[in-house]
C-alpha cells in the first residue's frame, strides 16, 4: 500500500510538470485537450510503474541535496519520451519538429544540471565540510609505550571460515518442527562476532534457500545457529524454536529492509542489519539509524533501532541508551569511512586541487572487531601514512558502542597486515599448506602481539563452504620475522611457546616494565624432559626458589640435556606472574660447556 500510493502520487506530479512545460513551450496555442489527456494517462501510468520499481526495489534513503529525490530524473526522462512521442503521432509536421527539438534540448539540459548539482554536493568537499568531516572522529592519542590488556581468556581463536564450516555441518543434521532437513530449505547467513553471557560466539540466521522454500515453511525461520568463537573444539549449536518472520532473507513485505523502509525509515539510512542475542539467547536484528552530515557524506549514527523478528516491531534508541547486552553501534564501514576521514582532513591542509600527501593517513585492511578486558568490542584499526603505506603509522582502536577512538602510536614503523600474514604464511614447511585467518593484535604478556587461526585451505572445485581448523599462530608485532612465528594446536601450547620467544629476545633487549628479566642461583631438585607437539622443553626444580618452576626450551642452551639433581645453576627467566615461568638464559656450572 506505501508503495503503491507514494509511486501514485510522485508519478502524477512529475507528469503534470512535464505538461505544465509542454503547454508552456505552446503557450497554450493548437493544443488538443484529448491527445494531451492521452499523454497525461499514459504517462502517468508509465511514471506508476517506474516510481513504484525504484521505490519497492532499491529504496533510495530520502535525504541529501532535493531531499534524496534525485532519482526522480528517470521518471521524468520517461514523462518526457511519453509527451514527445505523443506529439510526433498527433501533432501536426510544423509542430512535430519544434516538439521533439525542444524536448531533446530541454529535458536533457534539466537532467544535467541536476546531475551537476548532485554530483558537487556529493563529491566535492570544502574546507569547511573537511573540517567537519574529521570532527566526526574524537580521536585521543596514548602514550608512545601504552597498548589496552587483552584479556586472554576470551580470544578469538575460531575465524569466520571454521564458523562457517561447524555451522554447516550442524544445519545439515537438524531438523523443524515438521521434519524437514534444514539444510534443505535453508542456508547458513553470515557469521556475526558478539559476545553473550561474557563469552564470545559467531551467531549465523538462518536464510531462506529461494522464494519456493520461503513459501513452503510457513515465511517464518526456526532460529539461529552459534558457533563457540573461543573454544575451536566446541560444537556449533542450534538454537530453534523461534518463528522469525521479519528477516533480511524473506521476501515482499516481510523482507526487513523493506518492512523497515515501510515502517517510517525512509529519511534516514538504516545501516548495518545484524543478528544480535542477548543474555537469555532471544534473537533480535539491531540496526544503526544514520544521516549524512555534509551533503551525502558524514553518513555516521545518530540513533539505533532493535527489531523483533516475530512481530516486526522497531523500538528506537538513543546513542545513550543503548541495551547493554548490543556489542556495536558504529558498523566495520563506518568506522573505517570515519578514519579515513579524519587522517585525510584532521592534519592536513585542504585544497581542492594540488594536495600533497604529507600528514595524511589511510586506512590498510578492514576494521577487526577485538575485546579487550573492558568488556565491548573495539574496532581495530590499522593506520598507515599516504607518504609509506609499507608500514604502519599507529593501531587505532574506536569503540564500537561510542564511536569514541584512541591512538596508539607504539607500532610505527612495523609491517603491515598483509606482509604480517605473508610472514605467518610462510614461516616454515610445517604450516605453508595451512592459511592464516582472522589477523588481530592482542597485547599478550606485556607485549602487542599479532594473532591468527590456521586453517586448511580450501581446493578448487570443493563446495565446502568453510574450512577446518588446525592451529593458532602468535607473531610479536615488534619483530616481524618467521623464525619468531609460534604454532600450536591449542592456546595454552602457543603461549608456552611464545615465552620462550619472548624470553630469548628479553635476553637481549632492554626489558620492559610488563616483561622484567629476572636472574636466580641455586641447586637443582629434580628436572623432567617433557616433549610438546615435537618440541623438547625441560622444567627444573630449584631448592631456593620454591615459588617457580622453569621451563627451558631445549635450543635455549646445549647444556640442558646434562642438567642433574645437585647442580649448580644460574637462570634468567621472565617473570610474568605464574608459576611456571619460561627461561630465557641457562648456565649450568657444572657442566664445561658455554650456554
Amino acid at each position: 500500500m506505501f508503495f503503491a500510493s507514494q509511486a501514485f502520487v510522485t508519478a502524477l506530479l512529475v507528469t503534470l510538470l512535464v505538461a505544465g512545460v509542454n503547454l508552456l513551450r505552446t503557450r497554450f496555442h493548437k493544443v488538443d485537450a484529448t491527445a494531451l489527456a492521452i499523454c497525461v494517462v499514459i504517462s502517468t501510468l508509465i511514471n506508476w510503474l517506474l516510481v513504484w520499481a525504484v521505490l519497492y526495489g532499491a529504496r533510495p534513503i530520502l535525504v541529501g541535496p532535493l531531499g534524496g529525490y534525485i532519482w526522480i530524473l528517470l521518471p521524468l526522462f520517461a514523462a518526457w519520451a511519453v509527451f514527445a512521442l505523443g506529439d510526433l503521432i498527433l501533432s501536426n509536421v510544423g509542430d512535430r519538429r519544434l516538439s521533439l527539438g525542444t524536448g531533446l534540448v530541454l529535458v536533457p539540459l534539466v537532467m544535467l544540471s541536476m546531475a551537476i548539482f548532485w554530483g558537487c554536493k556529493t563529491h566535492v568537499v570544502n574546507q569547511g565540510a573537511a573540517t567537519h568531516l574529521a570532527s566526526l572522529l574524537v580521536v585521543e592519542e596514548q602514550p608512545a609505550d601504552a597498548y589496552p590488556d587483552t584479556d586472554t581468556n576470551h580470544m578469538v581463536l575460531v575465524p569466520e571460515d571454521t564458523a562457517i564450516f561447524k555451522a554447516s555441518q550442524v544445519i545439515a543434521s537438524g531438523s523443524d518442527e515438521s521434519g524437514r532437513n534444514l539444510g534443505s530449505v535453508y542456508e547458513v547467513g553470515e557469521p556475526v562476532l558478539q559476545s553473550v553471557r561474557d563469552h564470545l560466539y559467531w551467531i549465523a540466521d538462518l536464510e531462506f534457500a529461494g522464494w519456493r522454500v520461503w513459501m513452503q515453511t510457513g515465511q517464518v525461520v526456526p532460529g539461529y545457529i552459534a558457533v563457540d568463537a573461543e573454544d575451536p573444539d566446541a560444537q556449533a549449536q542450534l538454537h530453534l524454536g523461534f518463528a522469525m518472520k521479519y528477516v533480511p532473507s524473506a521476501y515482499h513485505g516481510n523482507k526487513l529492509e523493506r518492512h523497515l523502509y515501510t515502517s517510517g525509515f525512509q529519511r534516514v539510512n538504516v545501516d548495518d542489519i545484524t543478528i544480535e542475542i542477548d543474555d537469555e539467547w532471544r534473537p533480535w536484528y539491531t540496526a544503526s539509524l544514520n544521516k549524512p552530515q555534509v551533503g551525502t557524506q558524514g553518513n555516521v549514527p545518530f540513533a539505533m533501532i532493535v527489531v523483533d523478528p516475530a512481530t516486526g516491531e522497531a523500538v528506537r534508541y538513543g546513542l545513550d541508551e543503548t541495551p547493554a547486552w548490543i556489542d556495536r553501534v558504529y558498523s566495520a564501514h563506518t568506522v573505517r569511512d570515519m578514519v579515513n576521514w579524519w587522517g585525510n582532513y584532521a592534519d592536513s591542509n585542504w585544497k581542492l586541487i594540488g594536495r600533497t600527501k604529507a600528514n595524511r593517513f589511510q586506512v590498510v585492511g578492514d576494521p577487526v572487531l577485538v575485546y579487550t578486558k573492558g568488556g565491548h568490542p573495539d574496532w581495530q584499526v590499522v593506520i598507515s601514512s599516504l607518504n609509506d603505506d609499507n608500514s604502519i603509522t599507529g593501531v587505532m582502536l574506536v569503540n564500537g558502542r561510542t564511536g569514541k577512538a584512541r591512538l596508539f602510536p607504539s607500532l610505527a614503523g612495523t609491517p603491515i597486515p598483509e606482509d604480517v600474514l605473508h610472514t605467518f604464511q610462510n614461516a616454515r614447511d610445517t604450516i605453508k599448506n595451512f592459511r592464516p585467518r582472522h589477523l588481530s593484535m592482542h597485547l599478550i604478556f606485556g607485549e602487542p602481539t599479532w594473532v591468527v587461526s590456521y586453517i586448511t585451505p580450501a581446493h578448487d572445485g570443493d563446495d565446502t563452504p568453510g574450512e577446518p581448523f588446525q592451529g593458532i599462530g602468535l607473531l610479536p608485532a615488534r619483530d616481524v620475522n618467521g623464525s619468531n612465528v609460534v604454532f600450536a594446536k591449542t592456546k595454552e601450547a602457543a603461549f608456552a611457546q611464545y615465552l620462550t620467544v619472548l624470553a630469548h629476545q628479553s635476553s637481549t633487549d632492554a626489558p620492559s616494565e610488563k616483561r622484567a628479566v629476572e636472574e636466580t642461583s641455586g641447586t637443582v631438585r629434580e628436572v623432567v624432559q617433557q616433549i610438546e607437539e615435537g618440541n623438547t622443553f625441560y622444567l627444573i626444580w630449584l631448592n631456593e626458589d620454591a615459588a617457580h618452576v622453569f621451563r627451558a626450551a631445549r635450543n635455549v642452551s646445549v647444556e640442558l640435556p646434562f642438567v642433574k639433581p645437585g647442580d649448580t645453576v644460574t637462570v634468567q627467566y621472565i617473570d610474568v606472574g605464574e608459576v611456571v615461568v619460561n627461561v630465557a638464559r641457562f648456565n649450568d656450572l657444572a657442566v664445561p660447556f658455554v650456554p
